[in-house]
């Protein structure tokens, strides 16, 4: 028989209430829509079927000068071989943004309480309205007191008040940023021969390769030996990167020198950007 509170989890929601948008519906002077084919339809598929090319190849320059902007390590590699896909990290998408022009409104604030057999918990739950050249989407960003960042010390779970919770509720409202400036220029698991085709280095990037099945039982045996000597960490498997000491709490893989420097002044290996969340 099933136990129903087994595992069960609790979550107390609390909202930040925001001025309602108005309702397009609501408008006197609204058009109303046109439906099936109409001339206005025909005229205006006329149109695109004209201009489509010129669409495209502004669209390409775009993308182009868009990839150009980021910088090293702002991008981040998944996958091996032919199968490498890139996607824009945090930092990244907010440098594209300012430079760009994105704006970001309509911000909605969540926060949920959890408790469950682990303790008491929260996650922060953020959503915007991510504008750029008359094109809007929505983009959500979460973040959560059980992350492995924020809240685990070795695998455990820290007491609440050891954790900063105004940390935990950035990360959320900045996640929202980076999801918005992705979708809005298509800038999550690009073929990274694309980057190639383009001329552009993927430098200082962070790498993760996703396990097989048939290497699960490789999983359970003893960590690996260290990398060879002056081979660089983008070019490490995730266990080597781990067992050189070159991955941050948040599962970035840093470089020996930002090793070397987080581990004297912190004590661990802290890669750029939470070395500011921990200056404060």
């Amino acid at each position: 028989m099933v136990n129903p509170n087994q595992n069960q989890e609790i979550i107390e929601v609390e909202e930040v209430e925001h001025e309602a948008l108005p309702d397009p519906s609501l408008d006197e002077n609204a058009k109303k829509e046109e439906t099936g084919i109409t001339a206005g339809y025909l005229q205006q598929l006329d149109y695109v079927a004209s201009n489509i090319d010129k669409h495209i190849n502004a669209h390409e320059k775009i993308w182009l000068a868009i990839l150009k902007i980021a910088k090293e390590g702002d991008w981040v590699i998944f996958g091996d071989g032919q199968k490498q896909t890139v996607c824009l990290s945090g930092p990244g998408a907010e440098r594209i943004a300012k430079t760009v022009g994105v704006s970001f409104i309509n911000w909605k604030e969540k926060k949920e309480i959890i408790k469950d057999a682990k303790g008491d918990g929260y996650r922060y739950w953020f959503t915007c309205t991510a504008r750029f050249g008359g094109r809007s989407v929505l983009a959500m960003g979460r973040a959560s007191s059980r992350d492995k960042f924020f809240g685990k010390v070795k695998g455990e779970l820290r007491p609440l008040e050891d954790i900063a919770e105004d940390n935990i509720r950035m990360a959320a409202f900045r996640g929202a940023m980076k999801e918005g400036v992705r979708i809005l220029f298509g800038l999550r698991n690009i073929p990274k021969i694309e980057f190639d085709r383009a001329k552009i280095p993927l430098i200082n990037t962070t790498g993760y390769t996703f396990q097989k099945p048939a290497d699960a039982k490789a999983a359970t045996s003893p960590a690996p030996a260290a990398a060879p000597a002056g081979q660089a960490p983008e070019q490490m498997s995730p266990s080597e990167a781990e067992a050189n000491g070159l991955v941050c709490g948040c599962g970035e893989v840093v470089s020996e020198k930002v090793r070397d420097f987080s581990k004297k002044k912190f004590g661990k290996t802290v890669c750029f950007e939470c070395q500011k969340k921990e200056n404060g």
